[in-house]
């Protein structure tokens, strides 16, 4: 286990927004982070890329994370 996981225990939900969507090594971390402890939000009204993040791109967020784990957005949901 690598020092990300090990500090937070095996069932804490992690939250992932916005910052999936450009930072590369948050993309790796959700790689290994099991199903049951993503939590997906937008981070309101946090800004990212200059604009303000917004209740809408929970879909993005949702695609990202569906294409980092090689699964379909439906999977995604169903997990």
């Amino acid at each position: 286990m690598d020092s990300k996981n090990r500090s937070r225990p095996q069932s804490t939900p992690m939250p992932v927004g916005p910052s999936i969507l450009s930072n590369q090594s948050m993309n790796d971390f959700v790689a290994e982070l099991p199903f049951e402890n993503l939590l997906l939000e937008t981070d309101c009204p946090v800004v990212f890329g200059g604009r303000p993040a917004r209740p809408a791109w929970i879909k993005d967020v949702a695609v990202k994370v569906a294409s980092i784990k090689d699964v379909s957005l439906q999977e995604l949901e169903k997990e």
